[in-house]
């Protein structure tokens, strides 16, 4: 599936209220759209933490070229990559379940 920067952000307005869990760690966190950037929202500390849409670009364009679901693999992008591949997990799960 070829993810882009407007599917990711249309996706995440419908997860937006939602408990979310990272894949690796099973953190819980929530997700908001705010604008052109994902605010995650993770439980453990309330503090939101945001990627504009430089950062999700870039995240998405390595991802296209990779497929890998892995944060370590994007820590140079943003400390945020966990939060970020796991609404772009869901969202090419959901593709895969609906073709």
């Amino acid at each position: 599936m070829n993810v882009d920067f407007d599917m990711v952000l249309g996706f995440a307005k419908t997860l937006e209220g939602r408990d979310l869990y990272t894949q690796a760690r099973q953190r819980l966190f929530r997700v908001g759209v705010i604008g052109d950037m994902l605010e995650y929202t993770p439980a453990s500390t309330r503090e939101a933490r945001t990627d504009g849409r430089k950062t999700i670009e870039q995240v998405l364009a390595r991802y296209r070229v990779t497929q890998s679901l892995k944060p370590c693999d994007y820590q140079d992008a943003t400390f945020n990559a966990s939060y970020l591949l796991t609404i772009v997990a869901l969202m090419v799960g959901s593709e895969d379940r609906s073709e």
